[in-house]
């Protein structure tokens, strides 16, 4: 699969694929990946290296984090992470361009935008971020920016 350099879409659903090799960035011309209801508990590098990824579904695996290089997705407007293992998503994944977001069925923490900190420190956004919304509350100030509320 991974020669052929045209490919467009490629549903591998309901497989036992535990792991997706690195070498997908290959697939330079792939739009779409589904990848769902399988075994994956990572996702590789090279898949943030698809310049045309479009949509994303890796529903129901064991995802329990998502690294900060999903935002090289610049293409991305679909992603599914339903039924995963996911705590948060990387504040990163804040400057994809979706029209499309499902996360339901995780673990998701109070706030949703936190850094899994699995292997590296809060950054100062994160931090900034997480004071903010324990001192305004869920109501928000009206006074903020309504990107921050």
């Amino acid at each position: 699969v991974l020669e052929l350099q045209e490919l467009v879409c490629l549903k591998m659903r309901n497989n036992p694929v535990r792991e997706i090799p690195s070498e997908i960035r290959r697939l330079q011309s792939l739009e779409i990946l589904c990848v769902s209801f399988s075994l994956l508990s990572d996702l590789p590098s090279g898949l943030f290296e698809l310049p045309s990824l479009a949509e994303l579904d890796v529903s129901h695996n064991c995802l329990q984090w998502l690294s900060r290089d999903i935002s090289k997705l610049r293409n991305l407007r679909r992603l599914n992470l339903d039924g995963n293992q996911l705590a948060g998503l990387p504040s990163t994944a804040l400057s994809l361009p979706l029209t499309h977001l499902t996360i339901t069925d995780n673990l998701m923490h109070p706030l949703l935008w936190a850094d899994n900190t699995r292997n590296q420190p809060q950054t100062l956004v994160d931090i900034s971020c997480t004071v903010i919304s324990r001192c305004v509350g869920s109501s928000g100030d009206p006074r903020l920016p309504r990107e921050i509320r």
